[in-house]
């Protein structure tokens, strides 16, 4: 939740390319919404070393849409799955959030089903978001 009922708040909302059009239904709810360039937030999140920016082996694609972050991206999710995997109550965590999440899907209410479908999920790339190496068999939890 971001906000109490007659507050406002505000959140990041991921969505898969399927899932669009749940934006407008927020739209049509008054949500003010505005998009995030990922590009934009990767630059931030890692900003570039000087030298890949002048090196002439990273191309011009790459520079302006901040994909020279691909590694310092990589390695980051390598040390948070390392983190998670050596650490019992940060997995018991990243477990409870991911069967929580994969429950929300199967919960939602009538009116946002059509937009938000369990079986569009990627299971692997879930569990990969809350730093788990692969998905857990939600039959048995």
């Amino acid at each position: 939740r971001t906000a109490r009922i007659g507050g406002k708040g505000q959140s990041i909302l991921f969505l898969l390319s399927k899932e669009t059009a749940f934006l407008e239904l927020l739209h049509r709810r008054g949500a003010a919404l505005r998009a995030l360039d990922l590009a934009r937030v990767l630059r931030k999140a890692f900003p570039e070393s000087d030298s890949m920016k002048r090196s002439r082996f990273t191309s011009a694609f790459v520079r302006d849409r901040g994909l020279g972050a691909a590694s310092e991206l990589l390695e980051t999710q390598q040390r948070i799955e390392k983190l998670v995997e050596t650490d019992p109550r940060l997995l018991i965590r990243a477990r409870e959030g991911y069967h929580s999440h994969v429950k929300a899907y199967s919960t939602h209410c009538k009116a946002h089903r059509k937009y938000m479908q369990r079986q569009d999920l990627h299971l692997g790339h879930l569990a990969t978001a809350f730093g788990l190496r692969d998905p857990i068999d939600e039959g048995a939890s």
